[in-house]
């Protein structure tokens, strides 16, 4: 009699540990989202007109329809469309994606070998290599009369410098804003997402400025929008000393340094925000919600998030294994900049690993007990991680570059990779900061005593005095030195 009872409590607890695989099968997964019922609204937010007009003009007969999961309940009413206009193209949904959902994924497109990709809502716009992208981001409603009142509330002076950003999903209407605002506002200036293969560029908005551009405003859904990415905005007044930039996917130009602007951002809290503030972090950022209709100053304390990350990047210099995150395998450059790492990671005496993963696991990560410290290669908005619920900490290429060279933390911090790359404003050719103070030791405030900036001299053995400069110093000898990791010195 006791038998059974024993085996009920057997099957009751490891039933923690596991799950049926019939429950796997029934179970229901809230998106949080519900399908829009009417088939007109899903025609409009989703700009399927100009989504079908694209097909055609690119002749594609597979192409790959990216959901983040939010917006798959809309998926299949899409699909669906879409083939009744255009009855010879085969559509293929990806609803995992590999990696971040804010980037292109084309390992998931090349396995159906697919032609082209349409990317629906949100949107990282980092350049891709292997297929043709069209970038939906989805017509979110905004009340403009109510962020006006919004902008007005939180810039009473008209004189002030104040550039306008936006989540790509509002990016239609910040020209009808700039429009409603340009009259008050004299040195008001505008952001546009820098689209891959889109010549669209930003505006000049001084008080001398003038738009001669398509409104990107609302518009009858019906009509075609695909002349839209054949449109080119070319800033004004480009001889009164003007700036023109491209950062963080954003198009702007400007008559001043970004240092002197106000951000007014149009966005829902999330990475793409906290991106902009701790990159203009000299910038004071106002943040307008469009689903609750409220802005606010952004009172994040910078500094305390730098001194996050500059504690990561002291770690990453205390590190001798180092595990390189694969976080993409569509965006440019990303071969690169992992060379590039291999290459600092090496002059610096560390060990590595190359580690592709997809999405970031906690459990996958701490199977490697023997990596101190992972440096990501992802896109901007996923490279900045909270490592804390992992094991080890997780920093950035720019934060690993400044741990293994003698580069100081400085005021500017980079979030996007390929601005380290040949052709970025924070290019450093390898040769050059590699050499920088390479002999010089410093003190570690994590283990508490002096590491040279560089590996020590291979060749040394336990005991043995090591020439260093001019002087004589003792060399603690360390098993790591024989694998090129580098000797401590006390």
């Amino acid at each position: 009699r006791d038998i059974p009872k024993i085996l009920v409590h057997m099957s009751s607890s490891t039933g923690q540990f596991s799950s049926d695989a019939t429950a796997v099968l029934e179970r229901k997964v809230d998106s949080g989202t519900e399908s829009r019922k009417s088939a007109e609204e899903v025609l409009c937010y989703y700009e399927l007109t100009r989504c079908s007009e694209w097909i055609k003009q690119g002749r594609f007969k597979k192409v790959a329809l990216q959901f983040p999961d939010h917006l798959l309940p809309d998926s299949a009413r899409i699909v669906a469309t879409l083939r009744q206009l255009n009855e010879q193209c085969k559509l293929y949904i990806l609803g995992d994606t590999s990696y971040g959902s804010c980037c292109v994924d084309e390992v998931a497109a090349d396995h159906v070998s697919a032609d082209a990709i349409i990317h629906f809502g949100t949107a990282c716009l980092t350049a891709t290599k292997r297929f043709p992208v069209l970038y939906i981001f989805g017509r979110e409603a905004i009340d403009l009369e109510d962020c006006v009142g919004a902008f007005k509330g939180a810039f009473p002076d008209q004189l002030s410098h104040i550039i306008i950003m936006c989540d790509v999903m509002y990016s239609r209407v910040i020209e009808s804003l700039y429009e409603m605002l340009r009259k008050d506002y004299k040195k008001l200036a505008i952001s546009h997402p820098a689209v891959p293969g889109c010549q669209r560029r930003s505006l000049m908005a001084d008080e001398n400025t003038s738009i001669n551009g398509v409104k990107c405003g609302p518009s009858d859904c019906k009509e075609s929008e695909a002349k839209r990415d054949q449109e080119t905005y070319i800033p004004h007044d480009t001889s009164v000393n003007s700036i023109e930039q491209c950062k963080m996917g954003r198009h702007y130009t400007l008559s001043a340094s970004i240092d002197d602007y106000s951000i007014f951002y149009i966005g829902c809290e999330g990475r793409a925000l906290s991106n902009v503030i701790i990159t203009y972090q000299k910038c004071q950022c106002y943040s307008y919600n469009p689903v609750t209709k409220s802005y606010r100053m952004e009172s994040i304390n910078v500094n305390k998030k730098l001194g996050r990350r500059y504690y990561l990047m002291q770690k990453a210099k205390a590190a001798s294994t180092v595990g390189i995150l694969v976080g993409t395998l569509s965006t440019a450059g990303y071969r690169e900049i992992i060379d590039r790492l291999k290459a600092l990671l090496k002059s610096a005496g560390k060990k590595y690993y190359l580690i592709a993963m997809g999405k970031l696991n906690v459990v996958k990560m701490a199977n490697f007990m023997e990596v101190d410290v992972y440096v990501i290669v992802a896109c901007p908005e996923s490279s900045l991680v909270d490592s804390q619920e992992f094991y080890k900490p997780v920093v950035t290429p720019f934060e690993m570059e400044l741990a293994c060279t003698s580069q100081q933390w400085g005021i500017d911090y980079v979030t996007d990779y390929q601005e380290l790359l040949p052709g970025g404003v924070s290019h450093n050719p390898l040769d050059d900061i590699t050499k920088l103070d390479s002999d010089v030791p410093e003190f570690s405030l994590i283990t508490g005593h002096m590491h040279s900036g560089k590996t020590a001299v291979e060749s040394c053995v336990e005991g043995q005095l090591v020439k260093r400069s001019e002087k004589l110093q003792l060399a603690a000898y360390s098993p790591a030195g024989k694998k090129g990791m580098g000797c401590i010195m006390h």
